[in-house]
């Protein structure tokens, strides 16, 4: 091989350099042939990136920031996880010969009915909402659509999993240390 600094490697080097973490530059160059330099340069490196009190000050500001972004985010998705869990608790009828939420029994005098597009549940024409689905018009339960408005606020739909609900009180003032959401497997 050729001791040129300016050549670049071929492929195949470059695929074991990325293996061991070992780059192409000037400064790999350097490590590889004098190792006395490579000890003054990684010197200077950090004596140069060393942090000030005021930055580290700093990114404990954003730290906390964060940490209180995200307990706020948590209870933002907890109270909606709360609101559909009460609407399933609520719900009183059986879906098969009357109204899932409210229990108005099906008749020939009564409401009209129609089936939710999720569940397949009979729901009341006062308890169902009409949305657009692959251009189509759908009928949904109350239920449905507020799970489906859950995985769509919560951004559950990204992560394919609605987040895990903490019952434990933060103490944002703590420590700067970064909360990070949990998710748990739905199917």
């Amino acid at each position: 091989m050729i001791h040129d600094r300016f050549v670049c490697p071929n492929d195949r080097q470059l695929e074991l350099r990325s293996k061991i973490n070992s780059g192409w530059s000037y400064y790999t160059y350097i490590q590889s042939i004098i190792p006395q330099y490579n000890n003054n340069i990684i010197n200077n490196n950090l004596n140069q990136k060393s942090l000030t009190d005021q930055e580290i000050e700093h990114i404990k500001n954003v730290l906390k920031r964060d940490q209180r972004i995200q307990y706020i985010e948590q209870e933002r998705i907890g109270k909606l996880i709360d609101r559909l869990n009460k609407m399933k608790k609520n719900a009183t009828g059986n879906g098969l010969t009357e109204c899932i939420l409210c229990s108005n029994k099906r008749g020939i005098l009564s409401r009209s009915f129609v089936s939710c597009f999720d569940c397949k549940k009979l729901v009341c024409y006062y308890c169902s909402i009409q949305t657009h689905f692959n251009q189509n018009i759908i009928s949904l339960c109350k239920i449905c659509s507020e799970n489906r408005q859950l995985w769509k606020k919560s951004a559950a739909w990204f992560f394919r999993s609605l987040p895990k609900c903490s019952n434990l009180p933060l103490n944002i003032n703590s420590s700067p240390s970064i909360i990070s959401s949990q998710y748990i497997k739905t199917s």
